[in-house]
């Protein structure tokens, strides 16, 4: 009788392992959805909402497509609004010169407006509330947000304010320059910090406004991961 139960509990794990039966022997997490800056995603992404297109599509929001396009890139991404004026594009997008296509699919992909930002690799920008008049696209380039992971290479702070410098995540990875003032919230383990208490090498989730000329961001949050 011992020999018979012997057998069965070696026949039963056998059966197990050769894939009778799946079995989760732990150190995975299928629910997964990454972490920080751009919700772990290794592709950039771009939002906003057309608030108003003039004089064409006073009333008519939807329909609108956005396409994006590295500089002097063949490939590109695009979007199309919702009835509200909503855009999400993702993909591989990064540059200093991003083109950015506003088009008419009702009257033949007609150019709307076309404009152009930085942005950085794996990172996602709103531009926030467009209007489209007469070609030209207008948005409040002091209100662009942008969040993005990166990791510290050097620290110039003095308590809660001053600079950070950053390297990018991604296959090209560029530096940035982080401005850091005391209304700036830096958190780590859920518990708030100076600036000066970061540490090289840590990787960082930064969130806030992109600025007008090269690579800065003026921080809102940052959190260390």
């Amino acid at each position: 009788m011992r020999n018979k139960t012997k057998y069965l509990s070696v026949f039963l794990l056998l059966f197990l392992i050769i894939g009778g039966c799946d079995v989760d022997f732990g150190g995975t997490n299928d629910d997964d959805d990454g972490g920080g800056g751009n919700g772990g995603n290794t592709d950039e992404v771009l939002r906003g909402t057309i608030t108003e297109v003039i004089p064409n599509r006073e009333n008519d929001l939807a329909g609108i497509t956005i396409s994006v396009m590295e500089n002097d890139a063949v490939q590109s991404f695009s979007d199309t609004t919702t009835s509200s004026g909503t855009f999400f594009v993702e993909g591989n997008f990064a540059s200093n010169n991003t083109i950015i296509e506003f088009l008419d699919d009702d009257n033949g992909d007609e150019l709307l407006g076309e404009t152009s930002i930085n942005i950085f690799p794996e990172a996602e920008v709103n531009l926030g509330n467009i209007t489209l008049e007469n070609g030209t696209v207008d948005f409040d380039e002091d209100d662009v947000t942008v969040s993005f992971d990166a990791d510290l290479i050097e620290n110039n702070c003095t308590d809660n304010s001053g600079s950070l410098t950053v390297e990018s995540e991604g296959s090209d990875p560029i530096d940035i320059i982080i401005q850091v003032s005391n209304s700036t919230v830096i958190t780590r383990d859920n518990d708030d910090i100076d600036c000066n208490d970061l540490l090289i090498g840590q990787t960082l989730d930064i969130n806030g406004n992109l600025l007008g000329f090269g690579n800065n961001v003026d921080a809102d949050t940052i959190e260390v991961e």
